[in-house]
């Protein structure tokens, strides 16, 4: 209510408008509410506890910098691995960069000509295995910058809910003591005569005034006290009630709102015509107002608007008709509701405002068939045809301009070719080169990792060649040991057969 009595249109001030919204938004947010309640508390401790002091700020500084410091990553041991890795690793990635920038038919000529299959097989475990790592914490770090871009921004201070308190003290506006009657007659006073206007709007080809100070959708008529209500049921249909009293034209100005928004939410959903769908949702509308449509005596008239034969401020209108004849009008006409640059698309437009003359002379005697209005076919046609001339040096510049202004697209896009062919070319060099250089490191890796296997089978020959010298070694020492005891088995037999020979003898 209180931003109703302050808004500009209602008399009030747009800061005392400002500071209202701004409390509404405080009253809407958890956070500025709670914000706002403890600086009503303790306005002194909360400026003081809000305003850190200088070495404070120093402190929280040093301590962001240390925060926000990258730590320092241990170097690579290039010796851990073969250099095959890294390669593999770095070169993939900007080959799919370029391969990127390049027309997809170019694109699949370079693959097919300048790829090896080794490049072709390592791009493609790169695609599957590196390309989504990469991908997911980008998607991550988009996530919590649109959380952040949809979260409200909060208020910025409580000033607003100061002046709403102060709203609140103050007593309600003191009402008019002036009779039902006599507010009426000032809103009726309101009004203008626009049927005049009217008249000499269609007079002069010029729309009628805007009216200031009245109603909207309500005219008053040449009869005293008499009232008409005047709505825009479709884009191109305006219609009209009868003459009635100030309560019921409302009544009618309702009516047709209603109609209109029927006809917008369940218009679509209906399987009648054009022509039903209007006369239902009228009877519907009028029915809620507990009116009929025959009371509402209403008129209807097709206004058709275009900036390329009338110009822009020029429209033209079939005779008011009855609800029954506007269905047909309308599928006659409808088809004309061009765009607003329609005439560049079409390569004859002349041809097309032949066929707009047929149309809208058919839909004029449709509309004035059996009414007084069938005089006044002729002086719309010539006016239509008057209008038509009058823009012809309009048309002339329009397409001038247009064709001035297709130079330069065309212009534009010669050069925008010409740097996407430098581009272009720039681009398959530096894949050209990007591919020679990963294919030498190809070479270059598969060298190394053939001479270090030639290393490793060398080696591991050698081993073998040890070991087999060493079993050799072994095999020929425990031969001799066995020769040896048995060389030292023979030699005690030898001495024993001494030591017993000896011994006989001596016996002897």
């Amino acid at each position: 209510m209180r931003t109703l009595q302050v808004h500009p249109d209602k008399g009030g001030s747009k800061e005392a408008f400002h500071l209202v919204y701004k409390a509404l938004e405080i009253l809407s947010d958890r956070r500025a509410r709670e914000k706002y309640d403890a600086l009503l508390a303790a306005p002194g401790e909360a400026s003081v506890q809000a305003r850190p002091r200088p070495q404070q700020k120093r402190k929280q500084k040093q301590k962001q910098k240390r925060d926000c410091r990258v730590p320092c990553r241990p170097k690579a041991n290039t010796r851990a691995g073969p250099h095959r890795g890294a390669a593999s690793r770095t070169f993939p990635a900007r080959v799919h960069r370029l391969l990127r920038m390049l027309p997809r038919e170019l694109r699949q000529e370079v693959i097919r000509n300048y790829f090896s299959q080794k490049q072709r097989l390592l791009l493609e475990e790169w695609m599957q295995q590196d390309l989504p790592k990469q991908q997911k914490p980008a998607a991550a770090d988009a996530e919590p910058a649109a959380a952040a871009a949809d979260m409200p921004s909060p208020a910025h201070s409580g000033a607003a809910l100061s002046f709403v308190h102060a709203a609140h003290s103050v007593g309600p506006a003191d009402s008019s003591d002036g009779s039902e009657d006599t507010a009426s007659d000032e809103f009726l006073y309101a009004l203008k005569d626009v049927d005049e206007m009217d008249e000499a709007g269609e007079a002069s080809g010029a729309p009628s005034p805007r009216r200031t100070g009245c109603v909207r959708g309500i005219y008053r008529a040449r009869a005293a006290n008499r009232y008409r209500a005047e709505f825009t049921l479709l884009p191109r249909v305006r219609c009209k009630s009868g003459e009635r009293d100030m309560s019921t034209a409302l009544d009618y100005l309702v009516c047709l709102a209603r109609a209109k928004e029927l006809l917008q939410l369940h218009g679509d959903q209906s399987d009648l015509s054009l022509q039903g769908r209007l006369e239902e949702a009228l009877a519907t509308a009028a029915s809620e107002q507990g009116r009929t449509v025959e009371d509402m005596a209403l008129r209807l008239r097709y206004r058709h608007s275009s900036n390329f034969w009338f110009g822009s401020t020029k429209d033209v209108y079939t005779p008011y008709t009855s609800l029954s004849k506007i269905g047909a009008i309308y599928s006659k006409l409808a088809q004309f509701d061009h765009e607003k640059f329609w005439w560049r698309r079409v390569p004859d437009p002349e041809h097309e405002w032949t066929r707009f003359q047929a149309a809208f002379s058919e839909a004029c005697k449709i509309a004035a068939e059996g009414d007084l209005a069938v005089r006044r076919v002729p002086s719309i046609l010539s006016r239509a045809q008057a209008l038509y001339d009058d823009n012809a040096a309009h048309r002339m510049e329009l397409k001038r301009c247009w064709d001035r202004k297709l130079e330069r697209i065309q212009q534009q896009r010669d050069r925008e070719s010409e740097r996407n062919c430098k581009k272009t070319k720039q681009h398959e060099s530096l894949l050209r080169c990007c591919l020679q250089r990963w294919q030498a490191v190809l070479e270059r890796d598969a060298g190394r990792e053939a001479r270090r296997r030639k290393r490793l089978n060398w080696t591991l020959l050698k081993s073998r060649q040890r070991a087999w010298r060493r079993e050799q070694q072994r095999e020929a020492a425990a031969v001799r040991q066995r020769r040896a005891e048995m060389l030292r088995r023979g030699t005690c037999k030898a001495d024993q057969h001494d030591t017993f020979a000896s011994s006989g003898r001596s016996v002897r």
